[in-house]
């Protein structure tokens, strides 16, 4: 995955790629868009590519403007993402999403997905 923007390439933060290829014959396929705003299919030299991390799975927020044909989406209410996040549990109250930022947040979650989508609720 790229992790910061490559206009020289079309890359941009974000992106997807497969390493490819043995050895000095390795090379990176992205799916990009050219000009036309055509998805075209690309081979880079890894040696072209400076930020560029392994992704086996990854953020809810890193996925923002990508797609995949499959999304699986782990959600639990067990995170806290400061002191003041969780307030007093109340009988009346839906806590699959606390608040607006978690709503925003599922939200982007699920529209990623084009054809198959996994949800796993951890209580």
């Amino acid at each position: 995955m790229c992790t910061k923007n490559n206009n020289e390439l079309g890359l941009s933060n974000g992106d997807i790629g497969v390493l490819i290829g043995l050895k000095n014959k390795r090379k990176y396929l992205f799916r990009k868009f050219n000009d036309n705003n055509e998805e075209i299919v690309t081979l880079i030299d890894p040696s072209n590519l400076e930020n560029v991390v392994p992704a086996i799975a990854i953020t809810i927020h890193k996925s923002q403007g990508s797609e995949s044909e499959k999304v699986n989406i782990l959600w639990s209410q067990n995170y806290r993402r400061n002191q003041y996040a969780v307030k007093e549990k109340k009988d009346n109250q839906n806590f699959f999403c606390r608040d607006n930022f978690e709503r925003r947040l599922f939200y982007t979650a699920v529209t990623r997905a084009k054809k198959s989508l996994n949800i796993y609720y951890l209580n």
